[in-house]
């Protein structure tokens, strides 16, 4: 079991209960895991799928937690890059 699927799970079990709340937004579990179905959606659209690599480069806002899950219900493998982070240091995990 992965992470994903504790989300489904959850919007079963408790959708109107709020799974993220931050910058401004307040997110149930039922609407997380449609948004998160969506990104799956194009990311296996794109050819994305098991063992593949998804880096995530943005802050730490709710489309990050979003695109987190939908690489991890295509079973791909999250590779999270601090928006912080200066070009040589992304470079560096890039090219690793």
């Amino acid at each position: 079991m992965n992470i994903s699927q504790l989300l489904e799970r959850n919007a079963r079990k408790y959708p109107d209960n709020e799974a993220v709340v931050g910058m401004g937004q307040r997110l149930t579990f039922r609407e997380m895991d449609r948004l998160v179905n969506n990104v799956a959606y194009a990311l296996r659209k794109r050819g994305i799928g098991r063992e593949d690599k998804v880096v995530l480069f943005m802050p730490n806002v709710p489309e990050f937690v979003v695109s987190y899950f939908a690489a991890q219900r295509v079973n791909a493998v999250v590779v999270p890059v601090s928006a912080k982070l200066g070009q040589k240091e992304i470079e560096y995990i890039l090219d690793h």
